[in-house]
């Protein structure tokens, strides 16, 4: 079970899933998932999962640029002007493009809702950051003060796409650091060993490059973007990859610096971390959904609400009309629903599962959400064969955008128990997203438009739907490759016989 839990998800914090709902132009889209590159189907424009590399993304741009200064020189009673243009390195802009292109980017953020939003603060990041503009700054760099900013919109959707040759330095490089790190409980411990080191399982990374890990981690979540606070969201992200965040955020060196504490003689010990293994930790392709019985219990794993080619909505609907036939056959009262990972997808796959789990026919979406999903606004009908059993849905904080409308719905109407942690979306987001991209940096950004909200009543904007029972893993699991989370759902199950 916990090799489900290990995959790679580099792609959802790299993007943010976009929200399953309309098309719009300007390379737009309004699906409810999390990712950077669009694809157009048949009939609508969607968000899709995709590796990093096939991002919608742009390169650095490889034209010199220069910038021009001017001085003034007195000598006697002579006074003479000079003015001389310095040329810059390829990838590095003048502060004159700079200052134009950030002043696009704040325009552009006029599109958003801001539903999140606190605009005080927000204006204050702005001028701030606006501050740190430099002559002659890299890609990287000018990413680093607007992704600031865009964090500051406090929306998920809305984020500053990651240029392809940065991904491929930071990310998808031919090396990795030798080791594989979770922050738990606010504290970042080694669980893996992939190369040649000599920290071990088990010892807690206290600093990087002479500054504490809580105060990386603290300075990490002024960068990415999530909804509401998303502190929840931001801690799964950055604990699956959390030096290479560290190289995008905030690393000025590849080789990292780390003072920890050996877990075996409490000693406190040092090692400079250079990438000097093979990197493995490539994206891996999963089937969106998947089903399994084990003695009286039915698990099904739905890790995407969206229909990605090759799978269409009718094939959503065939599995869970074919899990529930089987569900309802062999008598089955006890079911796990595991939607961790799941970024959202489609309104219409997630409000068809509903319709098989609630108690009674209900609205999806609330009546100030846009008309653009037919029925979804009204009582949508009960699925047969229908379950009345016990449910527990695995949650986790990459529970996103339609994920995170489902959930809330779930916890609304009192179907079974959420186990695990609160989710990364809550009962109400904005999607329906654009894309632009900035003059002179061609740095792109996504922003989200309109705000879509589910039928739910007395829960907490900017919240994800919170578990009726925590559970998470704890460094024990991991060294055990033991899924907590999973096991805290069947011990829920057979406690209620």
């Amino acid at each position: 079970m916990i090799t489900r839990t290990l995959r790679m998800i580099v792609i959802y914090a790299i993007c943010i899933f976009a929200m399953g709902c309309t098309a719009i132009s300007t390379t737009s889209t309004a699906s409810m998932t999390n990712s950077t590159t669009s694809t157009t189907t048949s009939s609508t424009t969607t968000s899709t999962t995709t590796a990093p590399t096939t991002a919608t993304t742009t390169t650095t741009p490889t034209t010199t640029s220069s910038t021009t200064t001017s001085s003034i020189t007195t000598t006697g009673t002579t006074t003479v002007a000079t003015t001389s243009v310095v040329t810059l390195e390829p990838g590095h802009f003048p502060l004159s493009k700079l200052q134009t292109d950030y002043d696009q980017f704040v325009r552009y953020l006029s599109y958003n809702p801001q539903i999140f939003t606190n605009r005080v603060e927000l204006e204050e990041v702005i001028e701030s950051q606006r501050e740190l503009l430099a002559d002659g700054m890299t890609s990287l760099e000018f990413f680093r003060v607007i992704t600031v900013v865009m964090s500051a919109i406090r929306c998920g959707h809305s984020f500053v796409i990651i240029p392809s040759a940065i991904i491929g330095e930071v990310f998808d490089a031919e090396s990795a650091y030798p080791i594989d790190v979770r922050l738990i409980e606010g504290k970042l411990y080694v669980v893996g060993i992939d190369g040649d080191t000599q920290l071990e399982f088990g010892d807690e990374i206290v600093s990087i490059d002479g500054i504490s890990t809580q105060d990386v981690t603290a300075d990490m979540m002024r960068y990415l973007s999530a909804d509401g606070e998303g502190t929840a969201y931001k801690t799964i992200v950055f604990s699956q990859y959390y030096l290479y965040y560290y190289q995008l955020y905030l690393a000025t060196e590849e080789a990292i610096d780390v003072e920890y504490i050996d877990d075996s003689t409490g000693a406190s010990q040092s090692e400079t971390l250079t990438r000097n293994c093979p990197n493995v930790h490539g994206w891996v392709q999963e089937e969106p959904f998947e089903a399994t019985y084990e003695d009286d219990v039915a698990i099904m794993t739905l890790r995407t609400f969206y229909p990605e080619y090759p799978y269409t909505l009718t094939d959503f609907y065939l599995f869970f009309e074919e899990f529930f036939q089987t569900v309802a056959s062999q008598g089955i009262h006890k079911m796990i629903l595991d939607i961790r990972g799941n970024g959202g997808g489609d309104p219409r796959v997630a409000s068809r599962l509903l319709s098989y789990l609630l108690p009674e026919p209900a609205p999806y979406f609330a009546p100030e959400s846009p008309n653009y999903y037919t029925g979804l606004k009204d009582r949508v009908p009960l699925s047969e064969p229908h379950y009345d059993g016990r449910l527990a849905t695995l949650a986790d904080a990459f529970c996103f955008s339609t994920c995170g409308h489902f959930a809330s719905l779930l916890q609304f109407h009192q179907v079974g128990v959420i186990i695990g942690e609160e989710t990364g979306g809550g009962y109400t987001c904005s999607d329906t997203s654009r894309n632009f991209t900035l003059s002179n940096t061609m740095m792109q950004i996504r922003t989200s438009t309109t705000q879509w909200t589910v039928a739910v009543e007395d829960m907490t904007k900017g919240r994800g739907a919170l578990p009726s029972i925590h559970a998470y893993m704890s460094l024990e699991d991991y060294r055990d490759e033991v899924d907590r989370v999973y096991l805290t759902g069947i011990e829920w199950l057979n406690e209620q016989e």
